[in-house]
Parts: C-alpha cells; structure tokens; sequence
C-alpha cells in the first residue's frame, strides 16, 4: 500500500498503516482512471469487515477519500488509476477492457486507438455475464435519451452477438435521423425497438433486456423471475 498520504498528519499515517497492515488486498489510488469520475478527491478500497467504522469515517468525511471495498476495485495496468469493476447503481456500465489479463480503463483503451467494438483485436473486453442486474437507463422515457444510452449499451453488450449487418445497422442508428426525415418522433421510436430487440438478444442465459418490474423508467437486464 502507498505511503503518498503520510504528509497530511499523523492521524492518517497511522489509519493508513493500520490497513496495510491486516489488509493484503488494500490499496490506494490518486484518482479513477476514467476522467468522467475523476472529482480531485482520492480512492481506497480495502475489506472494511476488517476495520473500525471510525476509520472509514475519518477517511470519508475528514480527508474526503472514495471509500471502496477491494472486490469492486481494480487497477489500471496502464495508468493506474482505480476501476470500478462491480455495478453500484442500476445504470453502472463497464468501462474497461482487457490486456494479457490484465485490467486497462477505458481511457487508455481510447488512447491505445483501440475500439470498444474490435472484436478482431480486442475479443475479451467483457464478459457478458456481468451485465447481470445492471441498468442501462434510468428517470427518462424520452425515445432520443432512449436511442442513445441504448446505442451505448448494445457497443458495450454486442461483441460476439451482432453480426456485421447489424453492427452497420447501429451505426446507421448512432449518426441520427437524416436533415430530410420528417417525422423524428417516430424515427427515434423505431431506433429505440430495434436496439431494445438487439439488447434482449445479447441479456445473458436467465435475464431479459427491458424495464425494471418495479420502475418502468429504468432499463437494463433483469433476473426473468425479477418482481
């Protein structure tokens, strides 16, 4: 575990040691690695089973650390900044990738010029189980919100799911309605059932793509027997 905290007191060199200490699995980040959750503030993850509800506290509240446990954490291989690996909300979506089985965030994907749809050169980038339980869009029902989070989703969910066809077809979805249609309402309608068709083909074995039963406002994949 990194010692780059100490200069702020002693209070936090000895919590920080503590963990260390009884915690293998514990470590310490700068920063996430996707920009679009990077706030200034620090990461620490650990098994807080193994600590005092007082030191999450002080970490939390009086040196304004992101408190994670250790299981929902990883590394980025190539910038090192903390991943979230495990769903927190219902519209959590990965945004990392894989390399000689190593974790790389998303960002360093960007910047290696890999794509998130290469499935030729990058075929592992996530495991499709994982969308279990995870949403895709909440608090809108607006067929423009709809049709690009769906598009999102379906880059993320599609690899090894749609044909070459279909991947064009997404494109053709993702550049939007055409200066010249007439009726955009009803092209982001049709946008919005075509990706909701795609999405139910790629739910993993056991889950379907849709609404939430209790929030009709919140899509994702589900458990089929979700009340």
């Amino acid at each position: 575990m990194r010692d780059d905290y100490a200069s702020h007191g002693p209070i936090l060199d000895r919590i920080l040691r503590s963990i260390a200490d009884t915690d293998p699995d514990a470590q310490t980040f700068m920063a996430y690695a996707d920009p679009r959750d990077d706030d200034g503030r620090s990461v620490i993850c650990a098994n807080w089973n193994r600590h005092p509800d007082k030191a999450v506290r002080i970490l939390e509240r009086r040196y304004g650390f992101h408190v994670e446990w250790s299981d929902t954490v990883a590394s980025c291989a190539d910038c090192y900044g903390a991943i979230r690996t495990e769903p927190d909300t219902y519209w959590w979506r990965p945004r990392y990738g894989y390399s000689d089985g190593e974790v790389v965030c998303g960002a360093c994907l960007r910047r290696s010029g890999l794509r998130w749809d290469d499935r030729e050169r990058w075929p592992e980038i996530l495991d499709p189980a994982r969308l279990a339980s995870v949403g895709v869009s909440a608090d809108t029902l607006r067929p423009s919100d709809l049709a690009e989070r769906f598009a999102r989703a379906l880059r993320d969910a599609g690899r090894g799911v749609l044909s070459d066809a279909e991947w064009s077809d997404l494109e053709e979805w993702e550049r939007g309605p055409r200066q010249t249609c007439l009726d955009k309402a009803a092209w982001y309608a049709d946008a919005v059932e075509w990706m909701s068709d795609r999405l139910s083909e790629c739910a993993p074995e056991g889950y379907f793509f849709g609404a939430h039963p209790g929030d009709g406002a919140c899509f994702g994949f589900w458990p089929e027997d979700a009340e």
